[in-house]
């Protein structure tokens, strides 16, 4: 080794980056994940013994540093069958716990927030101020009963805000209220209605734990801070850890969410030598997966130099929120027919699992992500000129109608509330489908309701920042033209609420076939599944 200390730093510096640079960079999959220990992108472990030969290369090198400077570092989604087991009850702990015992917490308690807070959260979420004064204008119900059941449960956010940015409202609203006497009373106090077997009148949890609790959508929690997740939230009934015997969808945590994990867990003297960070979202993932980006905005303030690329898969991952396979009629078709069906994709059901993934990624600036840390990509596939398709027909349209409901209520042709306008108390007509492919709520997942036809306040700009490049968001299609919408306002100008309803998902074409190299859309949902054998085919099941 004394040979190379003949050479002039320079030179060693040459050396040491040839030798630690990899072709394609590390990767994070879940085999690595599992091992905690990254790996070549050709799945080839990365060697380091010349960076531990001596303490002065060490330090020269960095200790790893330089390795992590002049490599990307690509993440995928995790998913093994005990992955996914984590994946599941988190989801179910965060998703139909956590987030609706705050929810209905804050519109039992929002009323005794002080006007101190109020205004406080006026200037943080000045959006969000006509919900603020309806909690304060509304005197909570004496006691339970069907009033408190019909606010908590018929008033649902985001009312066209940004989802995440909802959340983060609602624990800050209620973080306030626990700092105030008559308020943190009410916390103290409150009691959630038992609509669902999620919530239990007698505990376990503790009301402030609830409002304190750190979790966040992006975590991979381990079995200890699972339990606690669901000792705080639920009833032991209500999250399971079945295996895929009784449960075969595959449940995963996002790569963003991996990201985050590794960040945390590496020696906080590396992370400022990190300079690429790539994100491949290539499959459905739990816990508002959208939103996860956020979780790097620390990492990213304290790091200028990081850049980040979210690389999203619309067929096997965005496209794939809320479908529903149905097992059973399948089988029965069959049974009929003697063919089995391919699947297609319903047009009124892609803006909506398209819209949180736009305005979450172009919300990021405002929550503190420095502009050029970040990006995202959505991915086609392979077939670009079909989501070209895709994205003039349905999104652009849909975008147009949301603009057109929006001017209709403001010109007086809809006479509509502020809540109204953003679809409160309106029971969505979703069309039941005879079909083997079909889409639940896809909206529930949002944790609200809302109209056909309006999805959020920002997606019209957000979408428009795309079209003319000015986005964080890029696709490798073409993104199409927006669509003028005051012929739509012309032409509906004598239509009620209902029939905007009744009309909106009258979509042309109705539904979409994958073309190649994409499988067929039956293909796609069952790589999502951990399929029983053709044996069980004739089993009724319903997978999201």
């Amino acid at each position: 080794m004394s040979h190379l200390f003949r050479l002039p730093r320079e030179l060693r510096d040459i050396i040491y980056g040839y030798y630690v640079t990899v072709d394609g960079g590390f990767l994070c999959d879940t085999d690595a994940f599992v091992a905690g220990r990254l790996k070549r992108i050709d799945g080839q472990p990365f060697n380091t013994a010349l960076i531990y030969t001596c303490k002065t290369i060490a330090e020269e090198m960095d200790r790893g540093g330089l390795a992590m400077r002049l490599n990307a570092i690509s993440f995928t989604t995790l998913y093994s069958p005990d992955l996914s087991i984590l994946a599941k009850a988190f989801q179910q702990s965060m998703n139909d716990g956590l987030q609706p015992l705050r929810d209905a917490m804050l519109k039992c308690v929002g009323y005794h927030l002080t006007e101190s807070s109020i205004l406080q959260l006026k200037g943080d979420y000045p959006y969000l101020a006509p919900v603020l004064d309806r909690l304060k204008s509304e005197e909570p119900p004496a006691r339970l009963g069907h009033e408190r059941s019909y606010r908590t449960y018929r008033r649902n956010g985001p009312y066209g805000e940004v989802p995440s940015t909802y959340r983060e409202f609602v624990k800050d609203a209620l973080r306030l209220a626990a700092d105030e006497p008559e308020a943190s009373r009410a916390i103290r106090d409150f009691v959630p209605a038992k609509i669902t077997g999620a919530y239990r009148a007698d505990g376990p949890w503790t009301h402030f734990e609830i409002v304190n609790a750190r979790s966040e959508a992006w975590d991979i929690p381990s079995t200890h801070e699972i339990n606690e997740l669901i000792s705080l939230t639920t009833d032991e009934t209500t999250v399971s850890f079945d295996s895929a015997e009784s449960d075969p969808v595959k449940y995963r945590f996002s790569a963003a969410a991996a990201a985050i994990y590794f960040l945390k867990s590496i020696p906080c003297t590396l992370r400022p030598h990190l300079r690429k960070i790539i994100l491949l979202e290539d499959a459905k993932c739990v816990s508002y997966p959208e939103s996860h980006a956020r979780g790097l905005i620390p990492f990213c303030q304290d790091n200028p130099l990081l850049r980040v690329e979210r690389r999203v898969k619309l067929w096997t991952n965005v496209f794939l929120t809320g479908i529903t396979y149905d097992a059973y009629l399948e089988w029965q078709r069959a049974q009929q027919t003697g063919q089995h069906e391919t699947g297609a994709l319903y047009s009124d059901q892609m803006t909506a699992t398209l819209a949180p993934w736009i305005v979450e990624a172009s919300a990021l600036v405002e929550a503190g992500m420095p502009p050029a840390s970040f990006s995202m990509l959505l991915d086609s596939g392979g077939a670009p000129e079909l989501c070209s398709q895709i994205f003039q027909s349905v999104l652009h349209r849909d975008i147009a109608w949301q603009q057109a409901w929006i001017e209709s209520a403001k010109n007086g042709a809809l006479p509509l509330s502020w809540f109204a306008l953003r679809g409160e108390l309106v029971v969505n007509s979703f069309r039941e489908r005879d079909h083997v492919f079909h889409t639940g709520q896809t909206r529930a997942t949002q944790g609200f309701q809302e109209y056909w036809g309006y999805f959020f306040e920002q997606l019209p700009q957000a979408v428009m920042a795309m079209v003319e490049g000015n986005s964080t968001i890029r696709c490798d299609f073409d993104v199409g033209t927006p669509l003028d919408f005051q012929p739509i306002v012309n032409q509906h100008k004598h239509w009620g609420e209902g029939r905007w309803i009744q009309e909106w998902s009258t979509h042309s074409p109705e539904i979409w076939q994958t073309v190649p190299p994409l499988p067929d859309w039956k293909t796609i949902v069952k790589e999502n599944l951990v399929l029983p054998s053709r044996a069980h085919w004739d089993d009724p099941r319903y997978y999201m």
